[in-house]
């Protein structure tokens, strides 16, 4: 009668390993991560960010998604016990690092739901003064043409420069023995 039982037993044991994958080990424990990116000032979704996982050990990339056109995405078999950082990177808007670590205390696809805050990248840039040359200005009887005024090839004469000011007609060069 105790053999039957050890038998009894270990084929309840054996079945109770074969039906229950989290005995096994064969959990995965997953998450699945829900999130919405936004601007911050605006407040609203942006469309098309590149949304990126990657376990902080090794840069191993883990998964990866785009936004909807609302700004939100969602990200599955997000491993547990794990250090990772997430990436998420939009056109005109500095990229977003966050740490992460989901832990076997969060069960099994449980979703977490995440709100990214974009800064706008504004670029500065630097004073531009303009100076601008007038082609032509009035002193008392004088007329003065600014000869920078006018675009010429780098190779050109005074004959060419001539001919582009206005009123001034060149009839003809005089060349010198």
């Amino acid at each position: 009668m105790p053999k039957a039982r050890a038998i009894i037993s270990t084929i309840v044991i054996i079945f109770i390993f074969i039906s229950s994958p989290n005995l096994m080990g064969q959990n995965t424990t997953n998450t699945t991560i829900k999130g919405k990116v936004i601007d911050s000032s605006l407040n609203k979704g942006l469309e098309a960010s590149t949304v990126t996982i990657y376990k902080t050990k090794d840069s191993t990339l883990v998964n990866y998604t785009l936004s909807d056109i609302y700004g939100n995405f969602t990200l599955d078999n997000i491993p547990h016990n794990q250090e990772l950082y997430i990436i998420i990177n939009a056109i005109g808007y500095h990229p977003l690092y966050r740490q992460l670590k989901f832990t076997d205390s969060n069960k099994i696809n449980k979703v977490t739901l995440y709100k990214f805050k974009m800064q706008p990248s504004t670029k500065a840039l630097n004073d531009v003064i303009v100076k601008s040359v007038p082609p032509i200005t009035m002193n008392n009887d004088t007329i003065e043409f600014h000869a920078d005024a006018f675009k010429m090839d780098p190779n050109a004469v005074v004959e060419d420069l001539l001919r582009r000011l206005p009123g001034v007609i060149v009839w003809g060069m005089v060349q010198l023995p």
